[in-house]
């Protein structure tokens, strides 16, 4: 059941959707818990001449949770906030917000965990079909995705700047900013940035997901229009990958590899420039669309000190290996790999994951300890 929820933040309707909504019990969690699971509310703090609204999210929850009427600079808080949906009910999406007429200007998510359970044994094909993501919004200005813990769902992220039910039309206002996310078992894109919006993703551990970063110039009712505004004169030309560690893995039943770095698909539109700062890209076997998948982009930059890593226990990575990144194989990449995740986990929250442990879909799902969550 998809439960939606209609939010105004303008404080004269605020009030009337708060009575109604605080205090709804969570649609039913398999976890085993000594507590009764936190019941599900919603407050909301009104804007300001400072700031904009305020909606907390708290407890477990089962179901979609859509918020529509969103105003400008909302800020939604979901560090008490858990996704927990029974394993014969996935959820595709479990949070949208923004897919309306007007969508707003800056929207800020700070932390939540989504746990998807999508059947382990779905393949690719049929998870892409079921189709979603952990977080979809729509807004101009900037998005925000900030401390929050994704598993098992087919897209981490899809920021957009225009509402499904209107064609796509690049405006080329907004940005996106992920940072301090720790995403595992994603089935097809970490970040499936399909409108082409320009941004950064910072600080971040991406521990097993099929295919990292996708901007692809989609076809439309089966008509792909080749020349699209994709990048705009007045919008930055890159993405920026900074102090992120990704490692891609088969996350679907029946897969015989991963897919790649990143999607650049723009076809005769143009794609951003990827820009890379002291990241690591780890990987443990030949994707399933061959050797090249594992090739950086051509106009790619390099920053800093990069690493990529071969974790495979046996054979020589494939692909090709660009200046301003350092290959490892074998032993010296699963060591580095280690380092390099074990020191995250400690500065975001969380517990430690032993040195040979790359079971992706088993990953633990559960929040960052208090005192590492961001603030607003």
């Amino acid at each position: 059941m998809q439960i939606k929820r209609r939010i105004n933040l303008h404080w004269a309707r605020a009030v009337t959707w708060l009575a109604i909504v605080v205090g709804v019990p969570v649609v039913g969690t398999d976890r085993v818990s000594a507590d009764p699971p936190r019941a599900f509310q919603v407050t909301v703090t009104p804007a300001t001449a400072e700031t904009g609204p305020i909606v907390k999210l708290s407890g477990r929850f089962g179901s979609q949770y859509t918020a529509y009427d969103v105003a400008d600079n909302t800020v939604f808080e979901l560090r008490e906030m858990q996704w927990d949906p029974r394993p014969e009910h996935p959820l595709s999406t479990p949070f949208s917000a923004g897919e309306q007429p007007q969508p707003p200007t800056n929207l800020t998510i700070l932390g939540g965990v989504i746990d998807g359970r999508i059947p382990l044994e779905w393949s690719w094909s049929v998870t892409h079909a079921f189709s979603g993501s952990a977080f979809y919004t729509v807004a101009t200005g900037r998005q925000v995705i900030d401390g929050a813990r994704i598993h098992n769902v087919q897209d981490g992220w899809r920021p957009r700047e225009t509402p499904e039910f209107r064609p796509r039309a690049y405006p080329n206002t907004g940005s996106f900013v992920m940072r301090n996310c720790y995403v595992t078992g994603v089935r097809d894109d970490c970040i499936e940035n399909d409108e082409f919006i320009p941004g950064t993703v910072e600080d971040c551990l991406i521990d097993g997901t099929f295919t990292f970063y996708s901007e692809q110039n989609e076809t439309i009712n089966g008509v792909r229009t080749l020349e699209l505004p994709t990048v705009g004169p007045d919008e930055s030309p890159d993405v920026s990958i900074t102090r992120t560690l990704v490692r891609l893995d088969v996350t679907s039943g029946g897969e015989p590899g991963p897919g790649t770095w990143f999607k650049l698909h723009g076809y005769e539109a143009p794609n951003h420039r990827i820009v890379l700062t002291d990241c690591a890209f780890a990987v443990s076997q030949e994707p399933r669309g061959g050797w090249k998948q594992l090739n950086f982009p051509k106009t790619a930059e390099f920053r800093g000190t990069n690493y990529l890593l071969w974790l495979g226990e046996a054979g020589k990575f494939g692909g090709k290996v660009r200046e301003g990144i350092t290959l490892l194989e074998g032993e010296a990449a699963r060591a580095k790999w280690h380092e390099l995740r074990s020191a995250w986990l400690a500065a975001h929250g969380y517990d430690p994951r032993a040195a040979d442990d790359f079971a992706t879909m088993q990953t633990p799902v559960v929040a960052p300890r208090p005192a590492s969550l961001p603030t607003r």
